[in-house]
């Protein structure tokens, strides 16, 4: 699932919201709006788990449950209702212990220090040798497409920040305050 993943890990963030809700209530059938619910739950603790939201989860949508199906995760039993497979019925915990470890680390191979440069003092920091500076743009721009948008929007605002020390800038990624 993760190898499929081009932008956002959606697919392994369902199938954990999945497995978490068989885990604490053996449920095995799942309509799509408890999808959905299970989804968002299991999005909000890998925002918590990661600290950041970069690269993880998008609106939920319905066809969700049925490309489950793709994986062998979930059976059609009726419209927009689903049955886990018996499979990860009885690996759900093991599962849940792996698969936020394995999505961190996906995230990790793909961004990098990407979400180091959400701390102010991280991208300051960086800012200040422009050997590792340009190494570091140079390491990252070149990992894949997405890497080139977030990295130039960071370059941006580190020279924004050093240019005009009282620009304001976020405090918390997932509440969006700012300083």
């Amino acid at each position: 699932m993760l190898k499929n993943s081009q932008t956002k890990v959606i697919m392994p963030v369902v199938l954990l919201g999945l497995l978490r809700a068989h885990q604490s209530s053996g449920q095995t059938q799942f309509a799509d709006r408890e999808i959905k619910t299970h989804y968002e739950a299991a999005l909000a603790e890998m925002r918590v788990f990661l600290g950041h939201s970069l690269q993880i989860g998008a609106r939920y949508y319905d066809a969700y449950g049925s490309r489950m199906s793709r994986y062998g995760v979930l059976e059609s039993i009726g419209h927009l209702v689903c049955s886990l497979a018996p499979s990860f019925q009885s690996d759900a915990v093991d599962l849940g212990e792996y698969i936020p470890l394995a999505i961190r680390d996906h995230i990790q191979a793909k961004l990098g220090s990407i979400p180091e440069l959400a701390d102010h003092t991280a991208r300051s920091e960086l800012a200040q040798n422009s050997s590792e500076f340009f190494n570091s743009v140079s390491e990252h721009i070149g990992k894949n497409p997405a890497n080139f948008e977030i990295f130039s929007f960071a370059l941006i605002k580190v020279h924004l920040e050093i240019r005009l020390p009282g620009l304001p800038r976020y405090t918390n990624l997932r509440t969006r305050q700012w300083s």
